[in-house]
């Protein structure tokens, strides 16, 4: 993979270790009214009820797109939380 890389000085290659994540799918674009404290509330008593501690990977933000895009276009997002593996 990193040969394939070189051809993307643009891009930077991130490996993470294998991990599992707990997901909140808000949906269609909620940028604006998203409940972000109740996203973050829920995650957290989710993983208070499970035993799980998030990782140090950080959130992740994912904009799906689905075809055909076009200028009214809007993305489903789902916000994600890297778990420590037990």
């Amino acid at each position: 993979m990193p040969e394939r890389s070189a051809q993307y000085p643009e891009l930077e290659l991130r490996i993470e270790p294998a991990h599992e994540e707990a997901v909140v799918h808000l949906g269609l674009d909620p940028q604006n009214d998203a409940p972000w404290p109740l996203v973050f509330e829920s995650l957290q008593a989710w993983e208070a009820q499970q035993r799980r501690d998030p990782s140090e990977l950080g959130m992740r933000l994912t904009y799906l797109f689905t075809p055909p895009r076009s200028a009214a276009s809007v993305p489903d997002i789902d916000v994600a939380i890297p778990l420590v593996n037990d």
